[in-house]
Order: C-alpha cells, then sequence, then structure tokens
C-alpha cells in the first residue's frame, strides 16, 4: 500500500510484466512500479526515536523564540526547565525507520504520572495538560511492528516545572 512506500493503491488490469532482467512491473493510476524479486531489502534494524516539535500552550516553540526554555534544537535536547505557568506542553515524535515507516508503533510514560504505557495514535502527538510543578521525564518506545522480535528504541526527556516564586523555598525562608 501507499504506507509501505508504493505511488498508489490501485494497478490497472493486465498491467503487469516480468522484465528480461527479472525485474517485475506494474502499472497503476499514479504511475510505474518496479522491482526486483531476487534482491531482499537492505534496511537498518535500527529504529530512532526523536522529538521534533515541543509546544507549550499549542504554540512551537525553538530556541529562536522570545524566552524559550531550549538551549538547543528540540531534537538535541535531553532536558526542560518550565516555569509554572508553562505547564500545558506537546511533543511531537519522529520514528526513524528506513523500511515502512507506518508499520511503526510507539508508546509514551510520564513518570511519576503515567503508571502504565500509553499507546500513540498515528498523529505522533503527546500532549499534557495543567501539569502540577515537580520533576518528570518523559520516555517514548518504539518497536517495528513488521519485525517480531526488533530491537526497541527509547528516548527520554527530562522535564522540570519551577513553582512559583510565591511556593518556592526562598519565600518559605
Amino acid at each position: 500500500t501507499t504506507r509501505d512506500g508504493l505511488l498508489g493503491n490501485q494497478f490497472n488490469y493486465k498491467s503487469a510484466l516480468k522484465g528480461a532482467d527479472g525485474k517485475f512491473y506494474f502499472g497503476g493510476i499514479d504511475g510505474l512500479i518496479a522491482f526486483n524479486p531476487n534482491i531482499s531489502e537492505q534496511t537498518s534494524s535500527c529504529l530512532s526515536v526523536y522529538f521534533s516539535k515541543f509546544r507549550i500552550y499549542n504554540q512551537e516553540i525553538t530556541v529562536h523564540t522570545p524566552g524559550s526554555p531550549l538551549t538547543k534544537r528540540i531534537e538535541h535536547t535531553n532536558k526542560i526547565v518550565l516555569n509554572h505557568d508553562q505547564n500545558n506542553i506537546s511533543f511531537e515524535v519522529a520514528l526513524l525507520n528506513y523500511s515502512t515507516s507506518n508499520a511503526d508503533r510507539y508508546e509514551y510514560k510520564l513518570e511519576p504520572i503515567d503508571n502504565e504505557w500509553i499507546k500513540a495514535d498515528h498523529d505522533r502527538s503527546i500532549s499534557y495538560a495543567k501539569l502540577p510543578t515537580g520533576s518528570y521525564t518523559l520516555y517514548v518506545r518504539a518497536a517495528d511492528n513488521a519485525k517480531q522480535h526488533a530491537p526497541v528504541a527509547m528516548r527520554a526527556l527530562h522535564i522540570i516545572i519551577l513553582p512559583p516564586w510565591w511556593a518556592s523555598v526562598w519565600a518559605f525562608l
């Protein structure tokens, strides 16, 4: 299907051919597909997980956003420190797998909030609203559905939400 990298899902009737070179050719509405069935797919077994976007209150935050908590791009960030009024956050996750990207599945968990892994939808978005002040770790793990015993990739992001000034240690002192 198109999820596996084909141009389209609809092919023309009687539009298949086996060439002298051993390749199979299939004609479809969206173009011509050719492949050699004797060559196995050379894919990396390594699946990588990245945070591709970071949002606070549905506004995308980058390193260049005024007042940004990011000191480097979200893809390379391992820790985020947020103010108490930046507690509605969301992330987009990118799963890099060069075989069939839609065959991948991922789950996430925010410790200590979530007790179990949450299976994610295909939109690859993770959101949390009104997080109380504290320290959290967001874990995202992914696996390739096409491979039964493929290794699982994992990514962790440490998130700290600071208390407001009136609830800080200095205010209590």
